[in-house]
């Protein structure tokens, strides 16, 4: 009897460590894995151009902080990026690009306030977590916006030059936004083709697998 119940504990025993054993190679697989379907390098290059240019246009205007904040501008603006038709991606850039602005002078008024930064950022923390309700979308403007904030509320910038720094991190996100759609005039339905081209590709291979079994 005693004998048996030593086998049961030495069962269990090894049972947990093998179970522990294929929890740790899971996770070591997520960390090594490497989906190269989610490359897109003709995107990549663009919204790294749009963030050159917006580099250069703001440092050109010799505006305190100016090259710094079109640059940012770009930057997260190139999170509303995509591959989708051209009508929502501009829709979504360009609201991208006010919401960014906005909040960089929002964060950058905070600071004339005593205990503003705090309340607004944490105000501009919950919309933020809040807007994972409306898609995905939401919450990438919402995140960006919040970093954005919360880097122009360490600026301590005069109210004008605040005003003139918002306005070129919009500048730079309507620069990425023109460099996304600039084949829109001569490609009008490129992205629903690929889309649809897709599409048939993945019913004929379904379709091939079905005939091979």
């Amino acid at each position: 009897m005693e004998s048996g119940q030593l086998r049961a504990n030495r069962n269990i025993a090894s049972a947990a460590q093998s179970g522990e054993h294929s929890s740790w190679r899971a996770f070591w697989k997520i960390l090594t894995s490497f989906n190269r379907s989610k490359m897109a390098p003709h995107m990549a290059f663009r919204n790294a151009a749009g963030m050159l240019l917006s580099l250069a246009a703001g440092t050109a205007t010799h505006v305190a902080f100016g090259g710094s904040a079109a640059a940012l501008g770009a930057l997260f603006v190139s999170y509303s990026d995509g591959s989708d038709p051209y009508r929502p991606r501009a829709f979504r850039m360009i609201a991208a690009s006010v919401t960014i602005a906005l909040a960089a002078f929002i964060g950058g008024m905070s600071d004339q306030y005593r205990f503003g930064v705090g309340v607004v950022a944490a105000a501009a923390a919950f919309v933020a977590g809040m807007s994972v309700a409306f898609g995905e979308a939401a919450l990438n403007v919402g995140t960006v916006s919040l970093v954005m904030l919360t880097i122009f509320s360490a600026q301590h910038l005069t109210p004008g030059g605040l005003l003139k720094a918002a306005l070129l991190a919009l500048l730079g996100g309507l620069i990425q936004t023109v460099l996304s759609v600039a084949f829109w005039p001569v490609r009008r339905y490129d992205p629903e083709r690929r889309a649809l081209a897709s599409i048939f590709l993945g019913l004929g291979r379904t379709a091939k697998r079905s005939r091979g079994s």
